[in-house]
C-alpha cells in the first residue's frame, strides 16, 4: 500500500512525496523542483536536502552517512 503526503518546502508545495515499500518517491508539482521528479528518498529529510541543494542553485554540500560532506560541484582555483 502506499502513502502519500502533499510536500511543502520554503512556504510552498512543490510535489507529492509517496510511500512505496520503505523508500519514498517524490513527485514534483512545481517546475523549479522537476529535476527531483521520481526521485526515490530513503527518508523525507533526504528529499528536503536535495529541495535544499536546488533552490541554492547546487552550491550546498550533501551530508551523507556520518557527516561526510559531498560536493560534486568543481572548486576554482585560489
Amino acid at each position: 500500500m502506499s502513502d502519500a503526503i502533499a510536500f511543502e518546502f520554503q512556504g510552498r508545495t512543490v510535489g507529492v512525496l509517496a510511500r512505496h515499500g520503505e523508500k519514498f518517491i517524490f513527485y514534483a508539482g512545481a517546475p523549479a523542483y522537476g529535476a527531483l521528479d521520481g526521485g526515490v528518498f530513503s527518508e523525507p529529510r533526504d528529499l528536503y536536502l536535495a529541495l535544499r541543494r536546488v533552490a541554492d542553485g547546487g552550491r550546498r554540500p550533501v551530508k551523507r552517512d556520518g557527516g561526510e560532506t559531498l560536493d560534486e560541484r568543481p572548486r576554482a582555483a585560489p
